[in-house]
Order: C-alpha cells, then sequence, then structure tokens
C-alpha cells in the first residue's frame, strides 16, 4: 500500500527532526546551565536570589519538557515500528 509507505517515510523524517530539535535544545540549556553555574559563584545580592529563583523554575520547565518530549518519541517510535510491521505484512 502506498500510502502506509508514504505516511512511514513521513514520521521516519518527523522523527529524524524531533530528534535534531531534542539535541538542540538540550545542548543550548547545558550551555545556558553551564554559564549560570558559572555565574552564581560571584553573583551576590537580592538580584542573584530573585535570578536563582527564575532560573531554578526555567530549570524544572526545561526538565518537564524534556521528559514529555522523550514521551512523545517513544510513541512515536512504536507507531512507526507498527508501520512497518503493517508495510512488511502487505
Amino acid at each position: 500500500m502506498p500510502d502506509a509507505r508514504l505516511l512511514l517515510r513521513g514520521l521516519e523524517d518527523y522523527q529524524v527532526a524531533v530528534g535534531r530539535h531534542l539535541e538542540a535544545v538540550r545542548a543550548g540549556f547545558d550551555e545556558l546551565n553551564h554559564r549560570w553555574c558559572a555565574l552564581r559563584e560571584d553573583y551576590e545580592g537580592t538580584s542573584a536570589a530573585e535570578f536563582r529563583d527564575v532560573w531554578e523554575g526555567t530549570t524544572r520547565m526545561f526538565q518537564d519538557y524534556d521528559e514529555r518530549a522523550r514521551a512523545v518519541n517513544k510513541i512515536l517510535e512504536k507507531r512507526i515500528e507498527r508501520l512497518r510491521e503493517y508495510d512488511r505484512n502487505d
């Protein structure tokens, strides 16, 4: 069935794009977190405390996003595998 192969190709391409996006987001976050760790050693006062609180919230949101993205990617992997099986049996 050509439609199944077309859908499979589209999902595989989408999975690659999602993987690249997640790698880029993780790398960007890791870089920012590294810079924050270096800055916080010398950063003091009220502004430092406020920024720390905001950064901790950002970190929690990023971790939540990353967990959800991993869950979506697992679902996508399962759907791709099912579609591959369907295509092999067709």
